[in-house]
């Protein structure tokens, strides 16, 4: 009798071997199989002495291989890349706005319109030249119009990035909760769902700055949560006058902390747009009445004094004065009167180096902007990429090990087999023994 316990014992011990060493087959099978799968963390048999079979082996969890630690700094890492990204790629836009082709630039145009008025001071009734002076106005008016409408328009676009953005957060939060409210009625038998939650953790982070609590159960922004377990806290964009703001919908409150790529897509719209509008505008009207000035000093080709050149309050809206584009001869270019004066056409080309230096002021600011927010995605972008080598390290699937592994869980599988096919004849023995 105690010959037959001891057999059908190793024939259990052997089994219970088969079936976790199967599973652990299975197991990095599907880590070879996910080398290269985005977000998938490697996965762990953990095997323990069987409970119910002395002396046998049973799996009792399969683990996700993830270092909390270099996930928090990644979750950060990748907001700052997505806020630079969306940096570096406007600024870049404002530059081509404002600067445009050297043949097409603020600069070009308004050096023609002052070498124009140039030309006329040395021959100040000459129809043709005071025609060229006229076009040449209307040209910049036109150069100033289409700037301020070109930025205006970039600051509309990122209106309409701002609600994809929040959409595309608005999903991943989704995700996450589903994800958390399986994985909470799943537990450990599907690590999939962790790693789908915290791909969705990461994406949330990319566009809001988010942080996720460790276990991925949650994710908070400016203290307050987002994602709690299978619960989400709606949010949405209001507009205004003040600009665009990210707000929570069940309280009206604003979201505080935004960060990624809707957090620097808010500050270009409602500050740094703004702020390089308000430069034209400025330089528009600083333009307009340093020209108004001087030409209503002057006299006409009738006698009479001048009026205003151009008419403007903003970039948008300036112009030049209709009743002197329509007839020319009313440029008031002559500071006496006189046959031959151009005093006043000369002076107003003069303005040229202040008007000048002003612009070049502005494009030296921006073109400063541009170069740090292009480095700032550089570094972004390298430190991401450093800590992903680093998380890889530790979470990532190593062909090599696995296969290692492999052959490790083979080899037991198979002496697990021959502990059963040995316990299997010794019973069959013992039972034809016992009906002899």
């Amino acid at each position: 009798m105690e010959e037959r316990v001891g057999t059908f014992t190793g024939l259990r011990i052997g089994l219970s071997s088969l079936q976790s060493q199967q599973a652990a087959i299975e197991v990095t099978s599907g880590n070879v199989a996910n080398v290269n799968t985005p977000g998938y963390h490697r996965r762990r048999v953990v095997m323990s002495e069987s409970p119910t079979t002395p002396g046998g082996v049973a799996v009792v969890d399969v683990t996700r291989i993830k270092s909390n630690y270099l996930y928090a700094r990644i979750e950060a890492a990748e907001a700052e890349k997505a806020a630079a990204q969306v940096s570096s790629e406007i600024m870049q836009q404002v530059e081509f706005i404002l600067g445009a082709t050297p043949d097409k630039s603020l600069s070009s145009i308004l050096d023609r319109f002052f070498n124009a008025l140039r030309e006329l001071s040395a021959k100040p009734e000459d129809p043709s030249l005071r025609t060229v002076v006229v076009e040449t106005g209307r040209d910049v008016a036109a150069a100033f119009n289409s700037l301020h409408s070109a930025l205006s328009e970039l600051q509309k676009s990122l209106g309409a990035q701002a609600d994809q953005l929040v959409e595309q957060a608005l999903k991943s939060a989704r995700t996450t909760a589903e994800a958390n409210a399986k994985a909470a009625q799943a537990g450990s038998k599907h690590p999939e769902l962790a790693d789908r939650r915290d791909q969705a953790l990461r994406e949330l982070a990319q566009v809001l700055g988010t942080k996720s609590s460790p276990d991925g159960s949650a994710a908070f922004i400016g203290g307050t949560s987002v994602v709690q377990d299978g619960w989400l806290r709606e949010f949405g964009l209001t507009y205004s006058a003040d600009g665009t703001q990210l707000i929570w919908l069940e309280s009206g409150g604003a979201v505080q902390n935004v960060k990624g790529s809707l957090g620097e897509t808010l500050r270009l719209r409602n500050e740094v747009l703004p702020a390089y509008i308000k430069q034209l505008d400025d330089l528009a009207l600083s333009f307009a009445n340093a020209v108004n000035e001087l030409h209503k000093q002057g006299i006409d080709l009738d006698g009479n004094a001048g009026s205003e050149l151009f008419f403007a309050s903003t970039a948008a809206d300036i112009r030049i004065n209709p009743d002197i584009a329509s007839s020319p001869h009313k440029l008031a270019v002559s500071e006496s009167g006189a046959p031959g004066d151009g005093g006043i056409a000369r002076r107003i080309a003069d303005l040229a180096d202040t008007v000048g230096e002003q612009y070049r002021t502005m494009l030296g600011r921006l073109g400063a902007e541009v170069r740090a927010s292009r480095e700032r995605a550089e570094l972004a972008e390298t430190s991401l990429q450093t800590l992903t080598v680093q998380e890889q390290s530790v979470s990532g699937v190593s062909l090599d090990e696995e296969l290692s592994n492999l052959i490790q869980f083979q080899r037991a599988y198979e002496a697990a087999a021959r502990i059963v096919s040995i316990s299997n004849e010794l019973a069959l023995t013992i039972l034809r023994m016992a009906e002899s």
